[in-house]
């Protein structure tokens, strides 16, 4: 699965106990102090679709039985491959874009 343009290939998180999708960006993320898992990341400064959310630009938290994660929301162009532009949703998703993690490794 892709994000933005140019596209970026990144490992997704799929909440299937709530409705949001996450996904640790590429700059500043931490897990428990350290940077984020060796997973790919999702860069808001690659990106040229991307849009921070506006309306609603306050810090937010997803907590889980065994650790949690926060960021900012992010909306931008979403496409399930590369290769194939008609794979590409008509309107950008909105995202969780982690910054901090506790216990998800």
């Amino acid at each position: 699965m892709v994000f933005g343009i140019p596209s970026q290939k990144v490992n997704i998180m799929f909440d299937t106990g709530s409705a949001w999708t996450w996904l640790y960006t590429l700059e500043g993320c931490q897990e428990n102090g350290n940077k984020c898992p060796g997973v790919d990341k999702y860069s808001e400064n690659i990106s040229g679709t991307e849009s921070i959310n506006t309306s609603d630009v306050r810090e937010m938290s997803l907590e889980y039985e065994l650790g949690e994660v926060s960021g900012s929301l992010i909306s931008d162009k979403f496409c399930f491959s590369p290769n194939n532009s008609t794979a590409c949703l008509a309107d950008p998703i909105t995202f969780l874009g982690v910054s901090s993690a506790l216990n998800m490794n």
